[in-house]
């Protein structure tokens, strides 16, 4: 059964590794964010990228306090819900008007080589899971969310591969 995370409940069994795996996604999303930023030189992407970094390590701090103090900062783990797709769609309202500022034809070309059209897929194909794992997975559970942070990290990677190589190329 799934047990929900309330401001009561301090996660039990959480490690530093844990914490530190939390971190990955936030970094390669970091990556992905700045060469995005390059292939389309915008401003506002940039903004709501920040936004949602730092949503991203605010619950990566979270964490480690949950595993050093045994104490949950109920404002740290929540915020996450409002922060994070707020920023996503500040980067979604930038990449519109990116589309409109330049010949956005160039950037859909670079796309369009097989390693990235792969990363790309494995991007997405990992958000789908974070949507399955949120929806039926134990928040609180340590089994939960080692699963959580490996699609995570996994989906982030494959999106700054994608990103880089297409920049690159």
């Amino acid at each position: 059964m799934k047990n929900k995370m309330t401001k009561d409940v301090v996660p039990q069994n959480f490690t530093m590794g844990l914490a530190f795996v939390d971190l990955l996604p936030v970094v390669f999303f970091a990556g992905a964010l700045v060469v995005l930023g390059l292939m389309l030189n915008s401003v506002i992407m940039y903004i709501g990228g920040a936004v949602s970094f730092i949503s991203g390590l605010i619950k990566v701090i979270w964490k480690i306090i949950v595993v050093k103090k045994q104490k949950n900062i109920w404002w740290m783990f929540v915020q996450m819900r409002i922060a994070l797709p707020l920023g996503y769609v500040i980067m979604i309202v930038g990449f519109i008007v990116a589309c409109f500022q330049m010949d956005i034809s160039i950037f859909f070309k670079s796309l369009v080589n097989p390693f990235t059209i792969v990363m790309l897929v494995v991007g997405v194909l990992g958000m789908v899971l974070m949507i399955v794992c949120a929806a039926k997975l134990d928040s609180t559970d340590v089994k939960a969310n080692w699963i959580e942070q490996i699609c995570n990290s996994v989906s982030q990677l494959g999106f700054f591969l994608a990103f880089l190589v297409a920049f690159l190329l």
